[in-house]
């Protein structure tokens, strides 16, 4: 009843005006209404339409960097052209990489093959060990035995070692000790004998060096 009522109010004020009022009366009801919704939405529209040119700029910088890369690596119209580049690089790198390590692996191996040939005091401990067994396998009687160690240059075939002996035997043995001792698995030279004679045997000294190699 009270909705009918203001409707009734309303419907009496404009029968009481004329065509040129209410026409007025509603062209200003609609401004005002354009004005407050003008009003009240203008800062949130402000708002998004920046929002949307921002990202609408950082879309197009995105855009104009990708397109600039793209001509920085395109040669003769090839846009993979650095790809294939960096590839054929990569593969050449690949191949070098590939030549060291079968080197590295084949000097291991014929290092491993002269490991004998290397200055360590196992290998020659080793020696002058099989020095006391020939003496005794050729029935030659060592009665002094001296050596000295040297210090030789790395990764270089030197004199590592200078042995000296002295021997009591026959010829014969002594002759057949010396051969032993030149079969050596290791590089010896026999630089020096001096014999004398005995009234049983002969007795004499021999000078021995040996190279070998520091790694």
């Amino acid at each position: 009843m009270k909705k009918n009522s203001t409707l009734a109010k309303i419907d009496n004020y404009f029968d009481g005006k004329k065509d040129t009022e209410v026409s007025i009366i509603f062209l200003m009801s609609l401004a005002i209404t354009i004005f407050l919704t003008y009003f009240l939405t203008w800062n949130q529209a402000q708002q998004y339409y920046e929002s949307v040119l921002n990202q609408n700029d950082e879309i197009s910088r995105k855009l104009n960097d990708t397109n600039n890369y793209l001509a920085s690596v395109t040669v003769n119209g090839d846009i993979n052209f650095k790809i294939k580049e960096q590839q054929k690089l990569l593969n050449s790198l690949n191949k070098e990489l590939n030549i060291a390590q079968f080197k590295n692996k084949y000097f291991d191996n014929k290092l491993y093959e002269l490991s004998y040939l290397l200055f360590n005091e196992q290998n020659w401990a080793r020696f002058l060990d099989n020095l006391a067994f020939l003496a005794n396998k050729n029935n030659i009687k060592i009665t002094k035995i001296s050596n000295e160690f040297k210090n030789p240059t790395p990764k270089k075939i030197e004199q590592v070692l200078n042995i000296k002996i002295d021997i009591e035997g026959n010829f014969k043995d002594i002759i057949g000790y010396i051969n032993s001792i030149e079969e050596s698995d290791l590089v010896v030279d026999v630089n020096n004998i001096h014999i004398s004679s005995s009234t049983k045997n002969l007795i004499g000294t021999i000078g021995i060096y040996v190279w070998g190699m520091k790694y």
